[in-house]
C-alpha cells in the first residue's frame, strides 16, 4: 500500500512535469506557426504585388506611349485645317513610325471619315462601325484620350484595341478625333513571359472580368469571363479604390485554391492578376511546420526524459526517508540516511539523522536506567525472600514450642 502511494507520487510528478513541458512546446509552436504564417502571407503578398506591379507598369507604359504619340501628332500636325492629301501623308508617316499601329483614322467634328490608312488590304481597311464612332465621340474620355475594349481580330487572332485623342486648334475648338487601332500582341508576350513561382499564373482582365491576356492564349480567344472569381469580383467592385495589400486565398483561374493578388492599371481600366497555388505559396510555412513537428517530438522525448529524471531525483530521497522510518519503526535505531541534496529534502535528511542520533542516545540512557532500577529491585526482592524465610522459620519453631508445652501439660495431669 505504501509502495503504491510512493509510485503514484512519482507518476503524478512525472505527468505534471510532462504536462508543463508539452504545454510549453504547444504554446511556443502555436505562436511560431501563427506568426510564421502571418509573415509568410505578407511576403507572398509583397512578391505577388511586385510581379503584378512590374507587369502593370510595362503595360501602362506601352499604352501611355501610344497615347502620347497620338497626342503629339494631334498637337503638332495641322489637323485643325485638314487637307485630304496632307492628312493621308501624315497618317502614312505615323503608321510607318509605329509598328504597333495597324490602322489610323481621322474623323472630323461631324463624325465623317476624312482620312484613313492601314497595313491591311484595302478591303480590310474599311471604316469603323457607326456605333464605334458614336462611342468614341460620346465617351467622357474622348476629351483627353479614349481607350476602347480589347477585341480579337478575326483574321490574325491577335488582341486589338482602339485608341483616340481629340483634335483641337490653338483656340481649343474641337475639329475631330485621331483614332488608332493598336496591336496588343506585346501584352500577350509580356504576360506569357511572367514567371510566378513554378506553378503560378499571371493574366490581365478588364473591368467586366473579361480575360484579355494570359499565357494560355486559347482562354483569351474563347472570350473567357472570370467575374465569378473572388479576386476579380473584388477588382470589379473596387472602382478606383486601392487594392487590398494582403493576398487572398480563393479559387483560381484553373478552379484550384490559390493565393491571388491584383494590381489595377488605372488607365486603361484593366488589372494584372497573379496567382500562386496554396501549397507552393505556403511551402515555407509547411516546411516550418514539419520542422516544428520534429522539434516538438524531440522536445516531447526530452520532456519525458527530464520528467522521469526529475521525479526520480525528488522521489528517491523520499523513498530513503520512508525506508529509514520503517527501520526505526522496527526497532533498528542505527539507521542513517545518506542524502547530499542541497535543498529542503537534504535539510530534512539531516534533521532525520539528528533525530535518530538523539533517539539512540535517549534509548541508551533509558536502558541504563532500567538496568539499574532492575538491579535494585532484584536486591530488594532477595532481601524480602530472606526475611520471609526467617519469619517462616520462627513461626514453625513457635508452633513446635506450643505443641511441646501442650504435651507437657497433658503428661503432668496424668
Amino acid at each position: 500500500m505504501r509502495s503504491t502511494a510512493s509510485y503514484s507520487l512519482a507518476t503524478v510528478m512525472t505527468a505534471a512535469f510532462l504536462g508543463v513541458g508539452l504545454l510549453s512546446i504547444v504554446i511556443a509552436s502555436g505562436f511560431g506557426m501563427y506568426f510564421g504564417s502571418q509573415m509568410q502571407q505578407k511576403i507572398i503578398a509583397g512578391q505577388q504585388t511586385l510581379i503584378a506591379q512590374n507587369a502593370a507598369n510595362a503595360v501602362q507604359d506601352f499604352i501611355q506611349k501610344k497615347v502620347d504619340i497620338l497626342q503629339v501628332t494631334a498637337y503638332f500636325s495641322d489637323l485643325g485645317n485638314p487637307n485630304q492629301e496632307s492628312l493621308q501623308l501624315m497618317l502614312s508617316k505615323l503608321l510607318g513610325q509605329e509598328p504597333s499601329f495597324r490602322r489610323l483614322f481621322f474623323y472630323d467634328a461631324q463624325k465623317r471619315d476624312v482620312a484613313k490608312v492601314s497595313r491591311l488590304s484595302e478591303g480590310a481597311a474599311s471604316q469603323l462601325s457607326p456605333q464605334t464612332v458614336d462611342d468614341i465621340f460620346s465617351s467622357p474620355g474622348a476629351v483627353e484620350a479614349y481607350i476602347g475594349p480589347v477585341y480579337i481580330d478575326n483574321i490574325t487572332s491577335e488582341p486589338m484595341v482602339l485608341m483616340a485623342v481629340p483634335i483641337t486648334d490653338v483656340f481649343g475648338d474641337f475639329h475631330g478625333v485621331l483614332i488608332a487601332e493598336v496591336n496588343l500582341k506585346f501584352m500577350w508576350d509580356l504576360v506569357g513571359s511572367l514567371r510566378v513561382g513554378s506553378g503560378g499564373k499571371a493574366y490581365v482582365v478588364d473591368r467586366q472580368g473579361d480575360l484579355i491576356a494570359a499565357a494560355d492564349i486559347s482562354r483569351v480567344l474563347k472570350g473567357q469571363n472570370l467575374k465569378q472569381l473572388a479576386t476579380i469580383k473584388e477588382f470589379i467592385a473596387s472602382g478606383n479604390a486601392e487594392p487590398n495589400e494582403n493576398a487572398t486565398i480563393s479559387k483560381g483561374i484553373d478552379g484550384a485554391d490559390a493565393v491571388s493578388h491584383y494590381v489595377p492599371l488605372g488607365m486603361p481600366d484593366w488589372a494584372v492578376v497573379v496567382e500562386l497555388p496554396v501549397l507552393e505559396a505556403y511551402d515555407p510555412v509547411i516546411r516550418t511546420l514539419e520542422l516544428s513537428a520534429w522539434g516538438a517530438g524531440a522536445g516531447l522525448l526530452f520532456s519525458i526524459a527530464a520528467a522521469l529524471w526529475l521525479s526520480k531525483r525528488i522521489i528517491r530521497p523520499l523513498l530513503k526517508l520512508r525506508d529509514a522510518v520503517r527501520h526505526i519503526g522496527g526497532g533498528k535505531l542505527d539507521v542513517k540516511i545518506d542524502i547530499s541534496s542541497v535543498n529542503e529534502i537534504g535539510e530534512l535528511a539531516e534533521d532525520f539523522n539528528s533525530m535518530a542520533s538523539r533517539l539512540r542516545m535517549y534509548t541508551g540512557e533509558l536502558e541504563a536506567e532500567v538496568s539499574e532500577r532492575t538491579s535494585e529491585l532484584n536486591q530488594k526482592v532477595s532481601e524480602l525472600e530472606r526475611m520471609n524465610k526467617l519469619m517462616v522459620g520462627r513461626e514453625l519453631r513457635m508452633v513446635e514450642l506450643k505443641e511441646e508445652i501442650k504435651r507437657l501439660q497433658t503428661a503432668k495431669e496424668v
